[in-house]
């Protein structure tokens, strides 16, 4: 499942495509098919081994990435211990980083 979200992410960024950030899915809570209630559910975090897999490099090399300062750095999220990556700012910053 991870390798066929991330390979799917990869052809987005290849094929220069916006990968869709939010998901629509029936109100589990129960739908009325008459109103076509939904709700939209937040865009998923990736994590280091997600990043890595993706950009195919070892996770040391996110790490040290997420650690440095100025264009280098890796744009992440930082929850306690845990560092977390939304997949269009990992995009942008391929992009800049192919233009510099």
């Amino acid at each position: 499942m991870r390798t066929k979200f991330c390979q799917e992410s990869l052809n987005f960024i290849i094929e220069g495509k916006k990968m869709p950030t939010s998901f629509m899915t029936e109100n589990s809570l129960g739908s009325d098919k008459r109103l076509g209630e939904f709700r939209i559910e937040p865009e998923r975090l990736l994590t280091v081994r997600d990043v890595a897999e993706l950009l195919s490099v070892p996770r040391t090399w996110i790490y040290e990435r997420t650690r440095q300062r100025g264009i280098n750095r890796l744009p992440h999220l930082k929850m306690g211990k845990y560092v977390r990556f939304r997949l269009r700012d990992v995009q942008a910053h391929l992009e800049t980083l192919r233009r510099a």
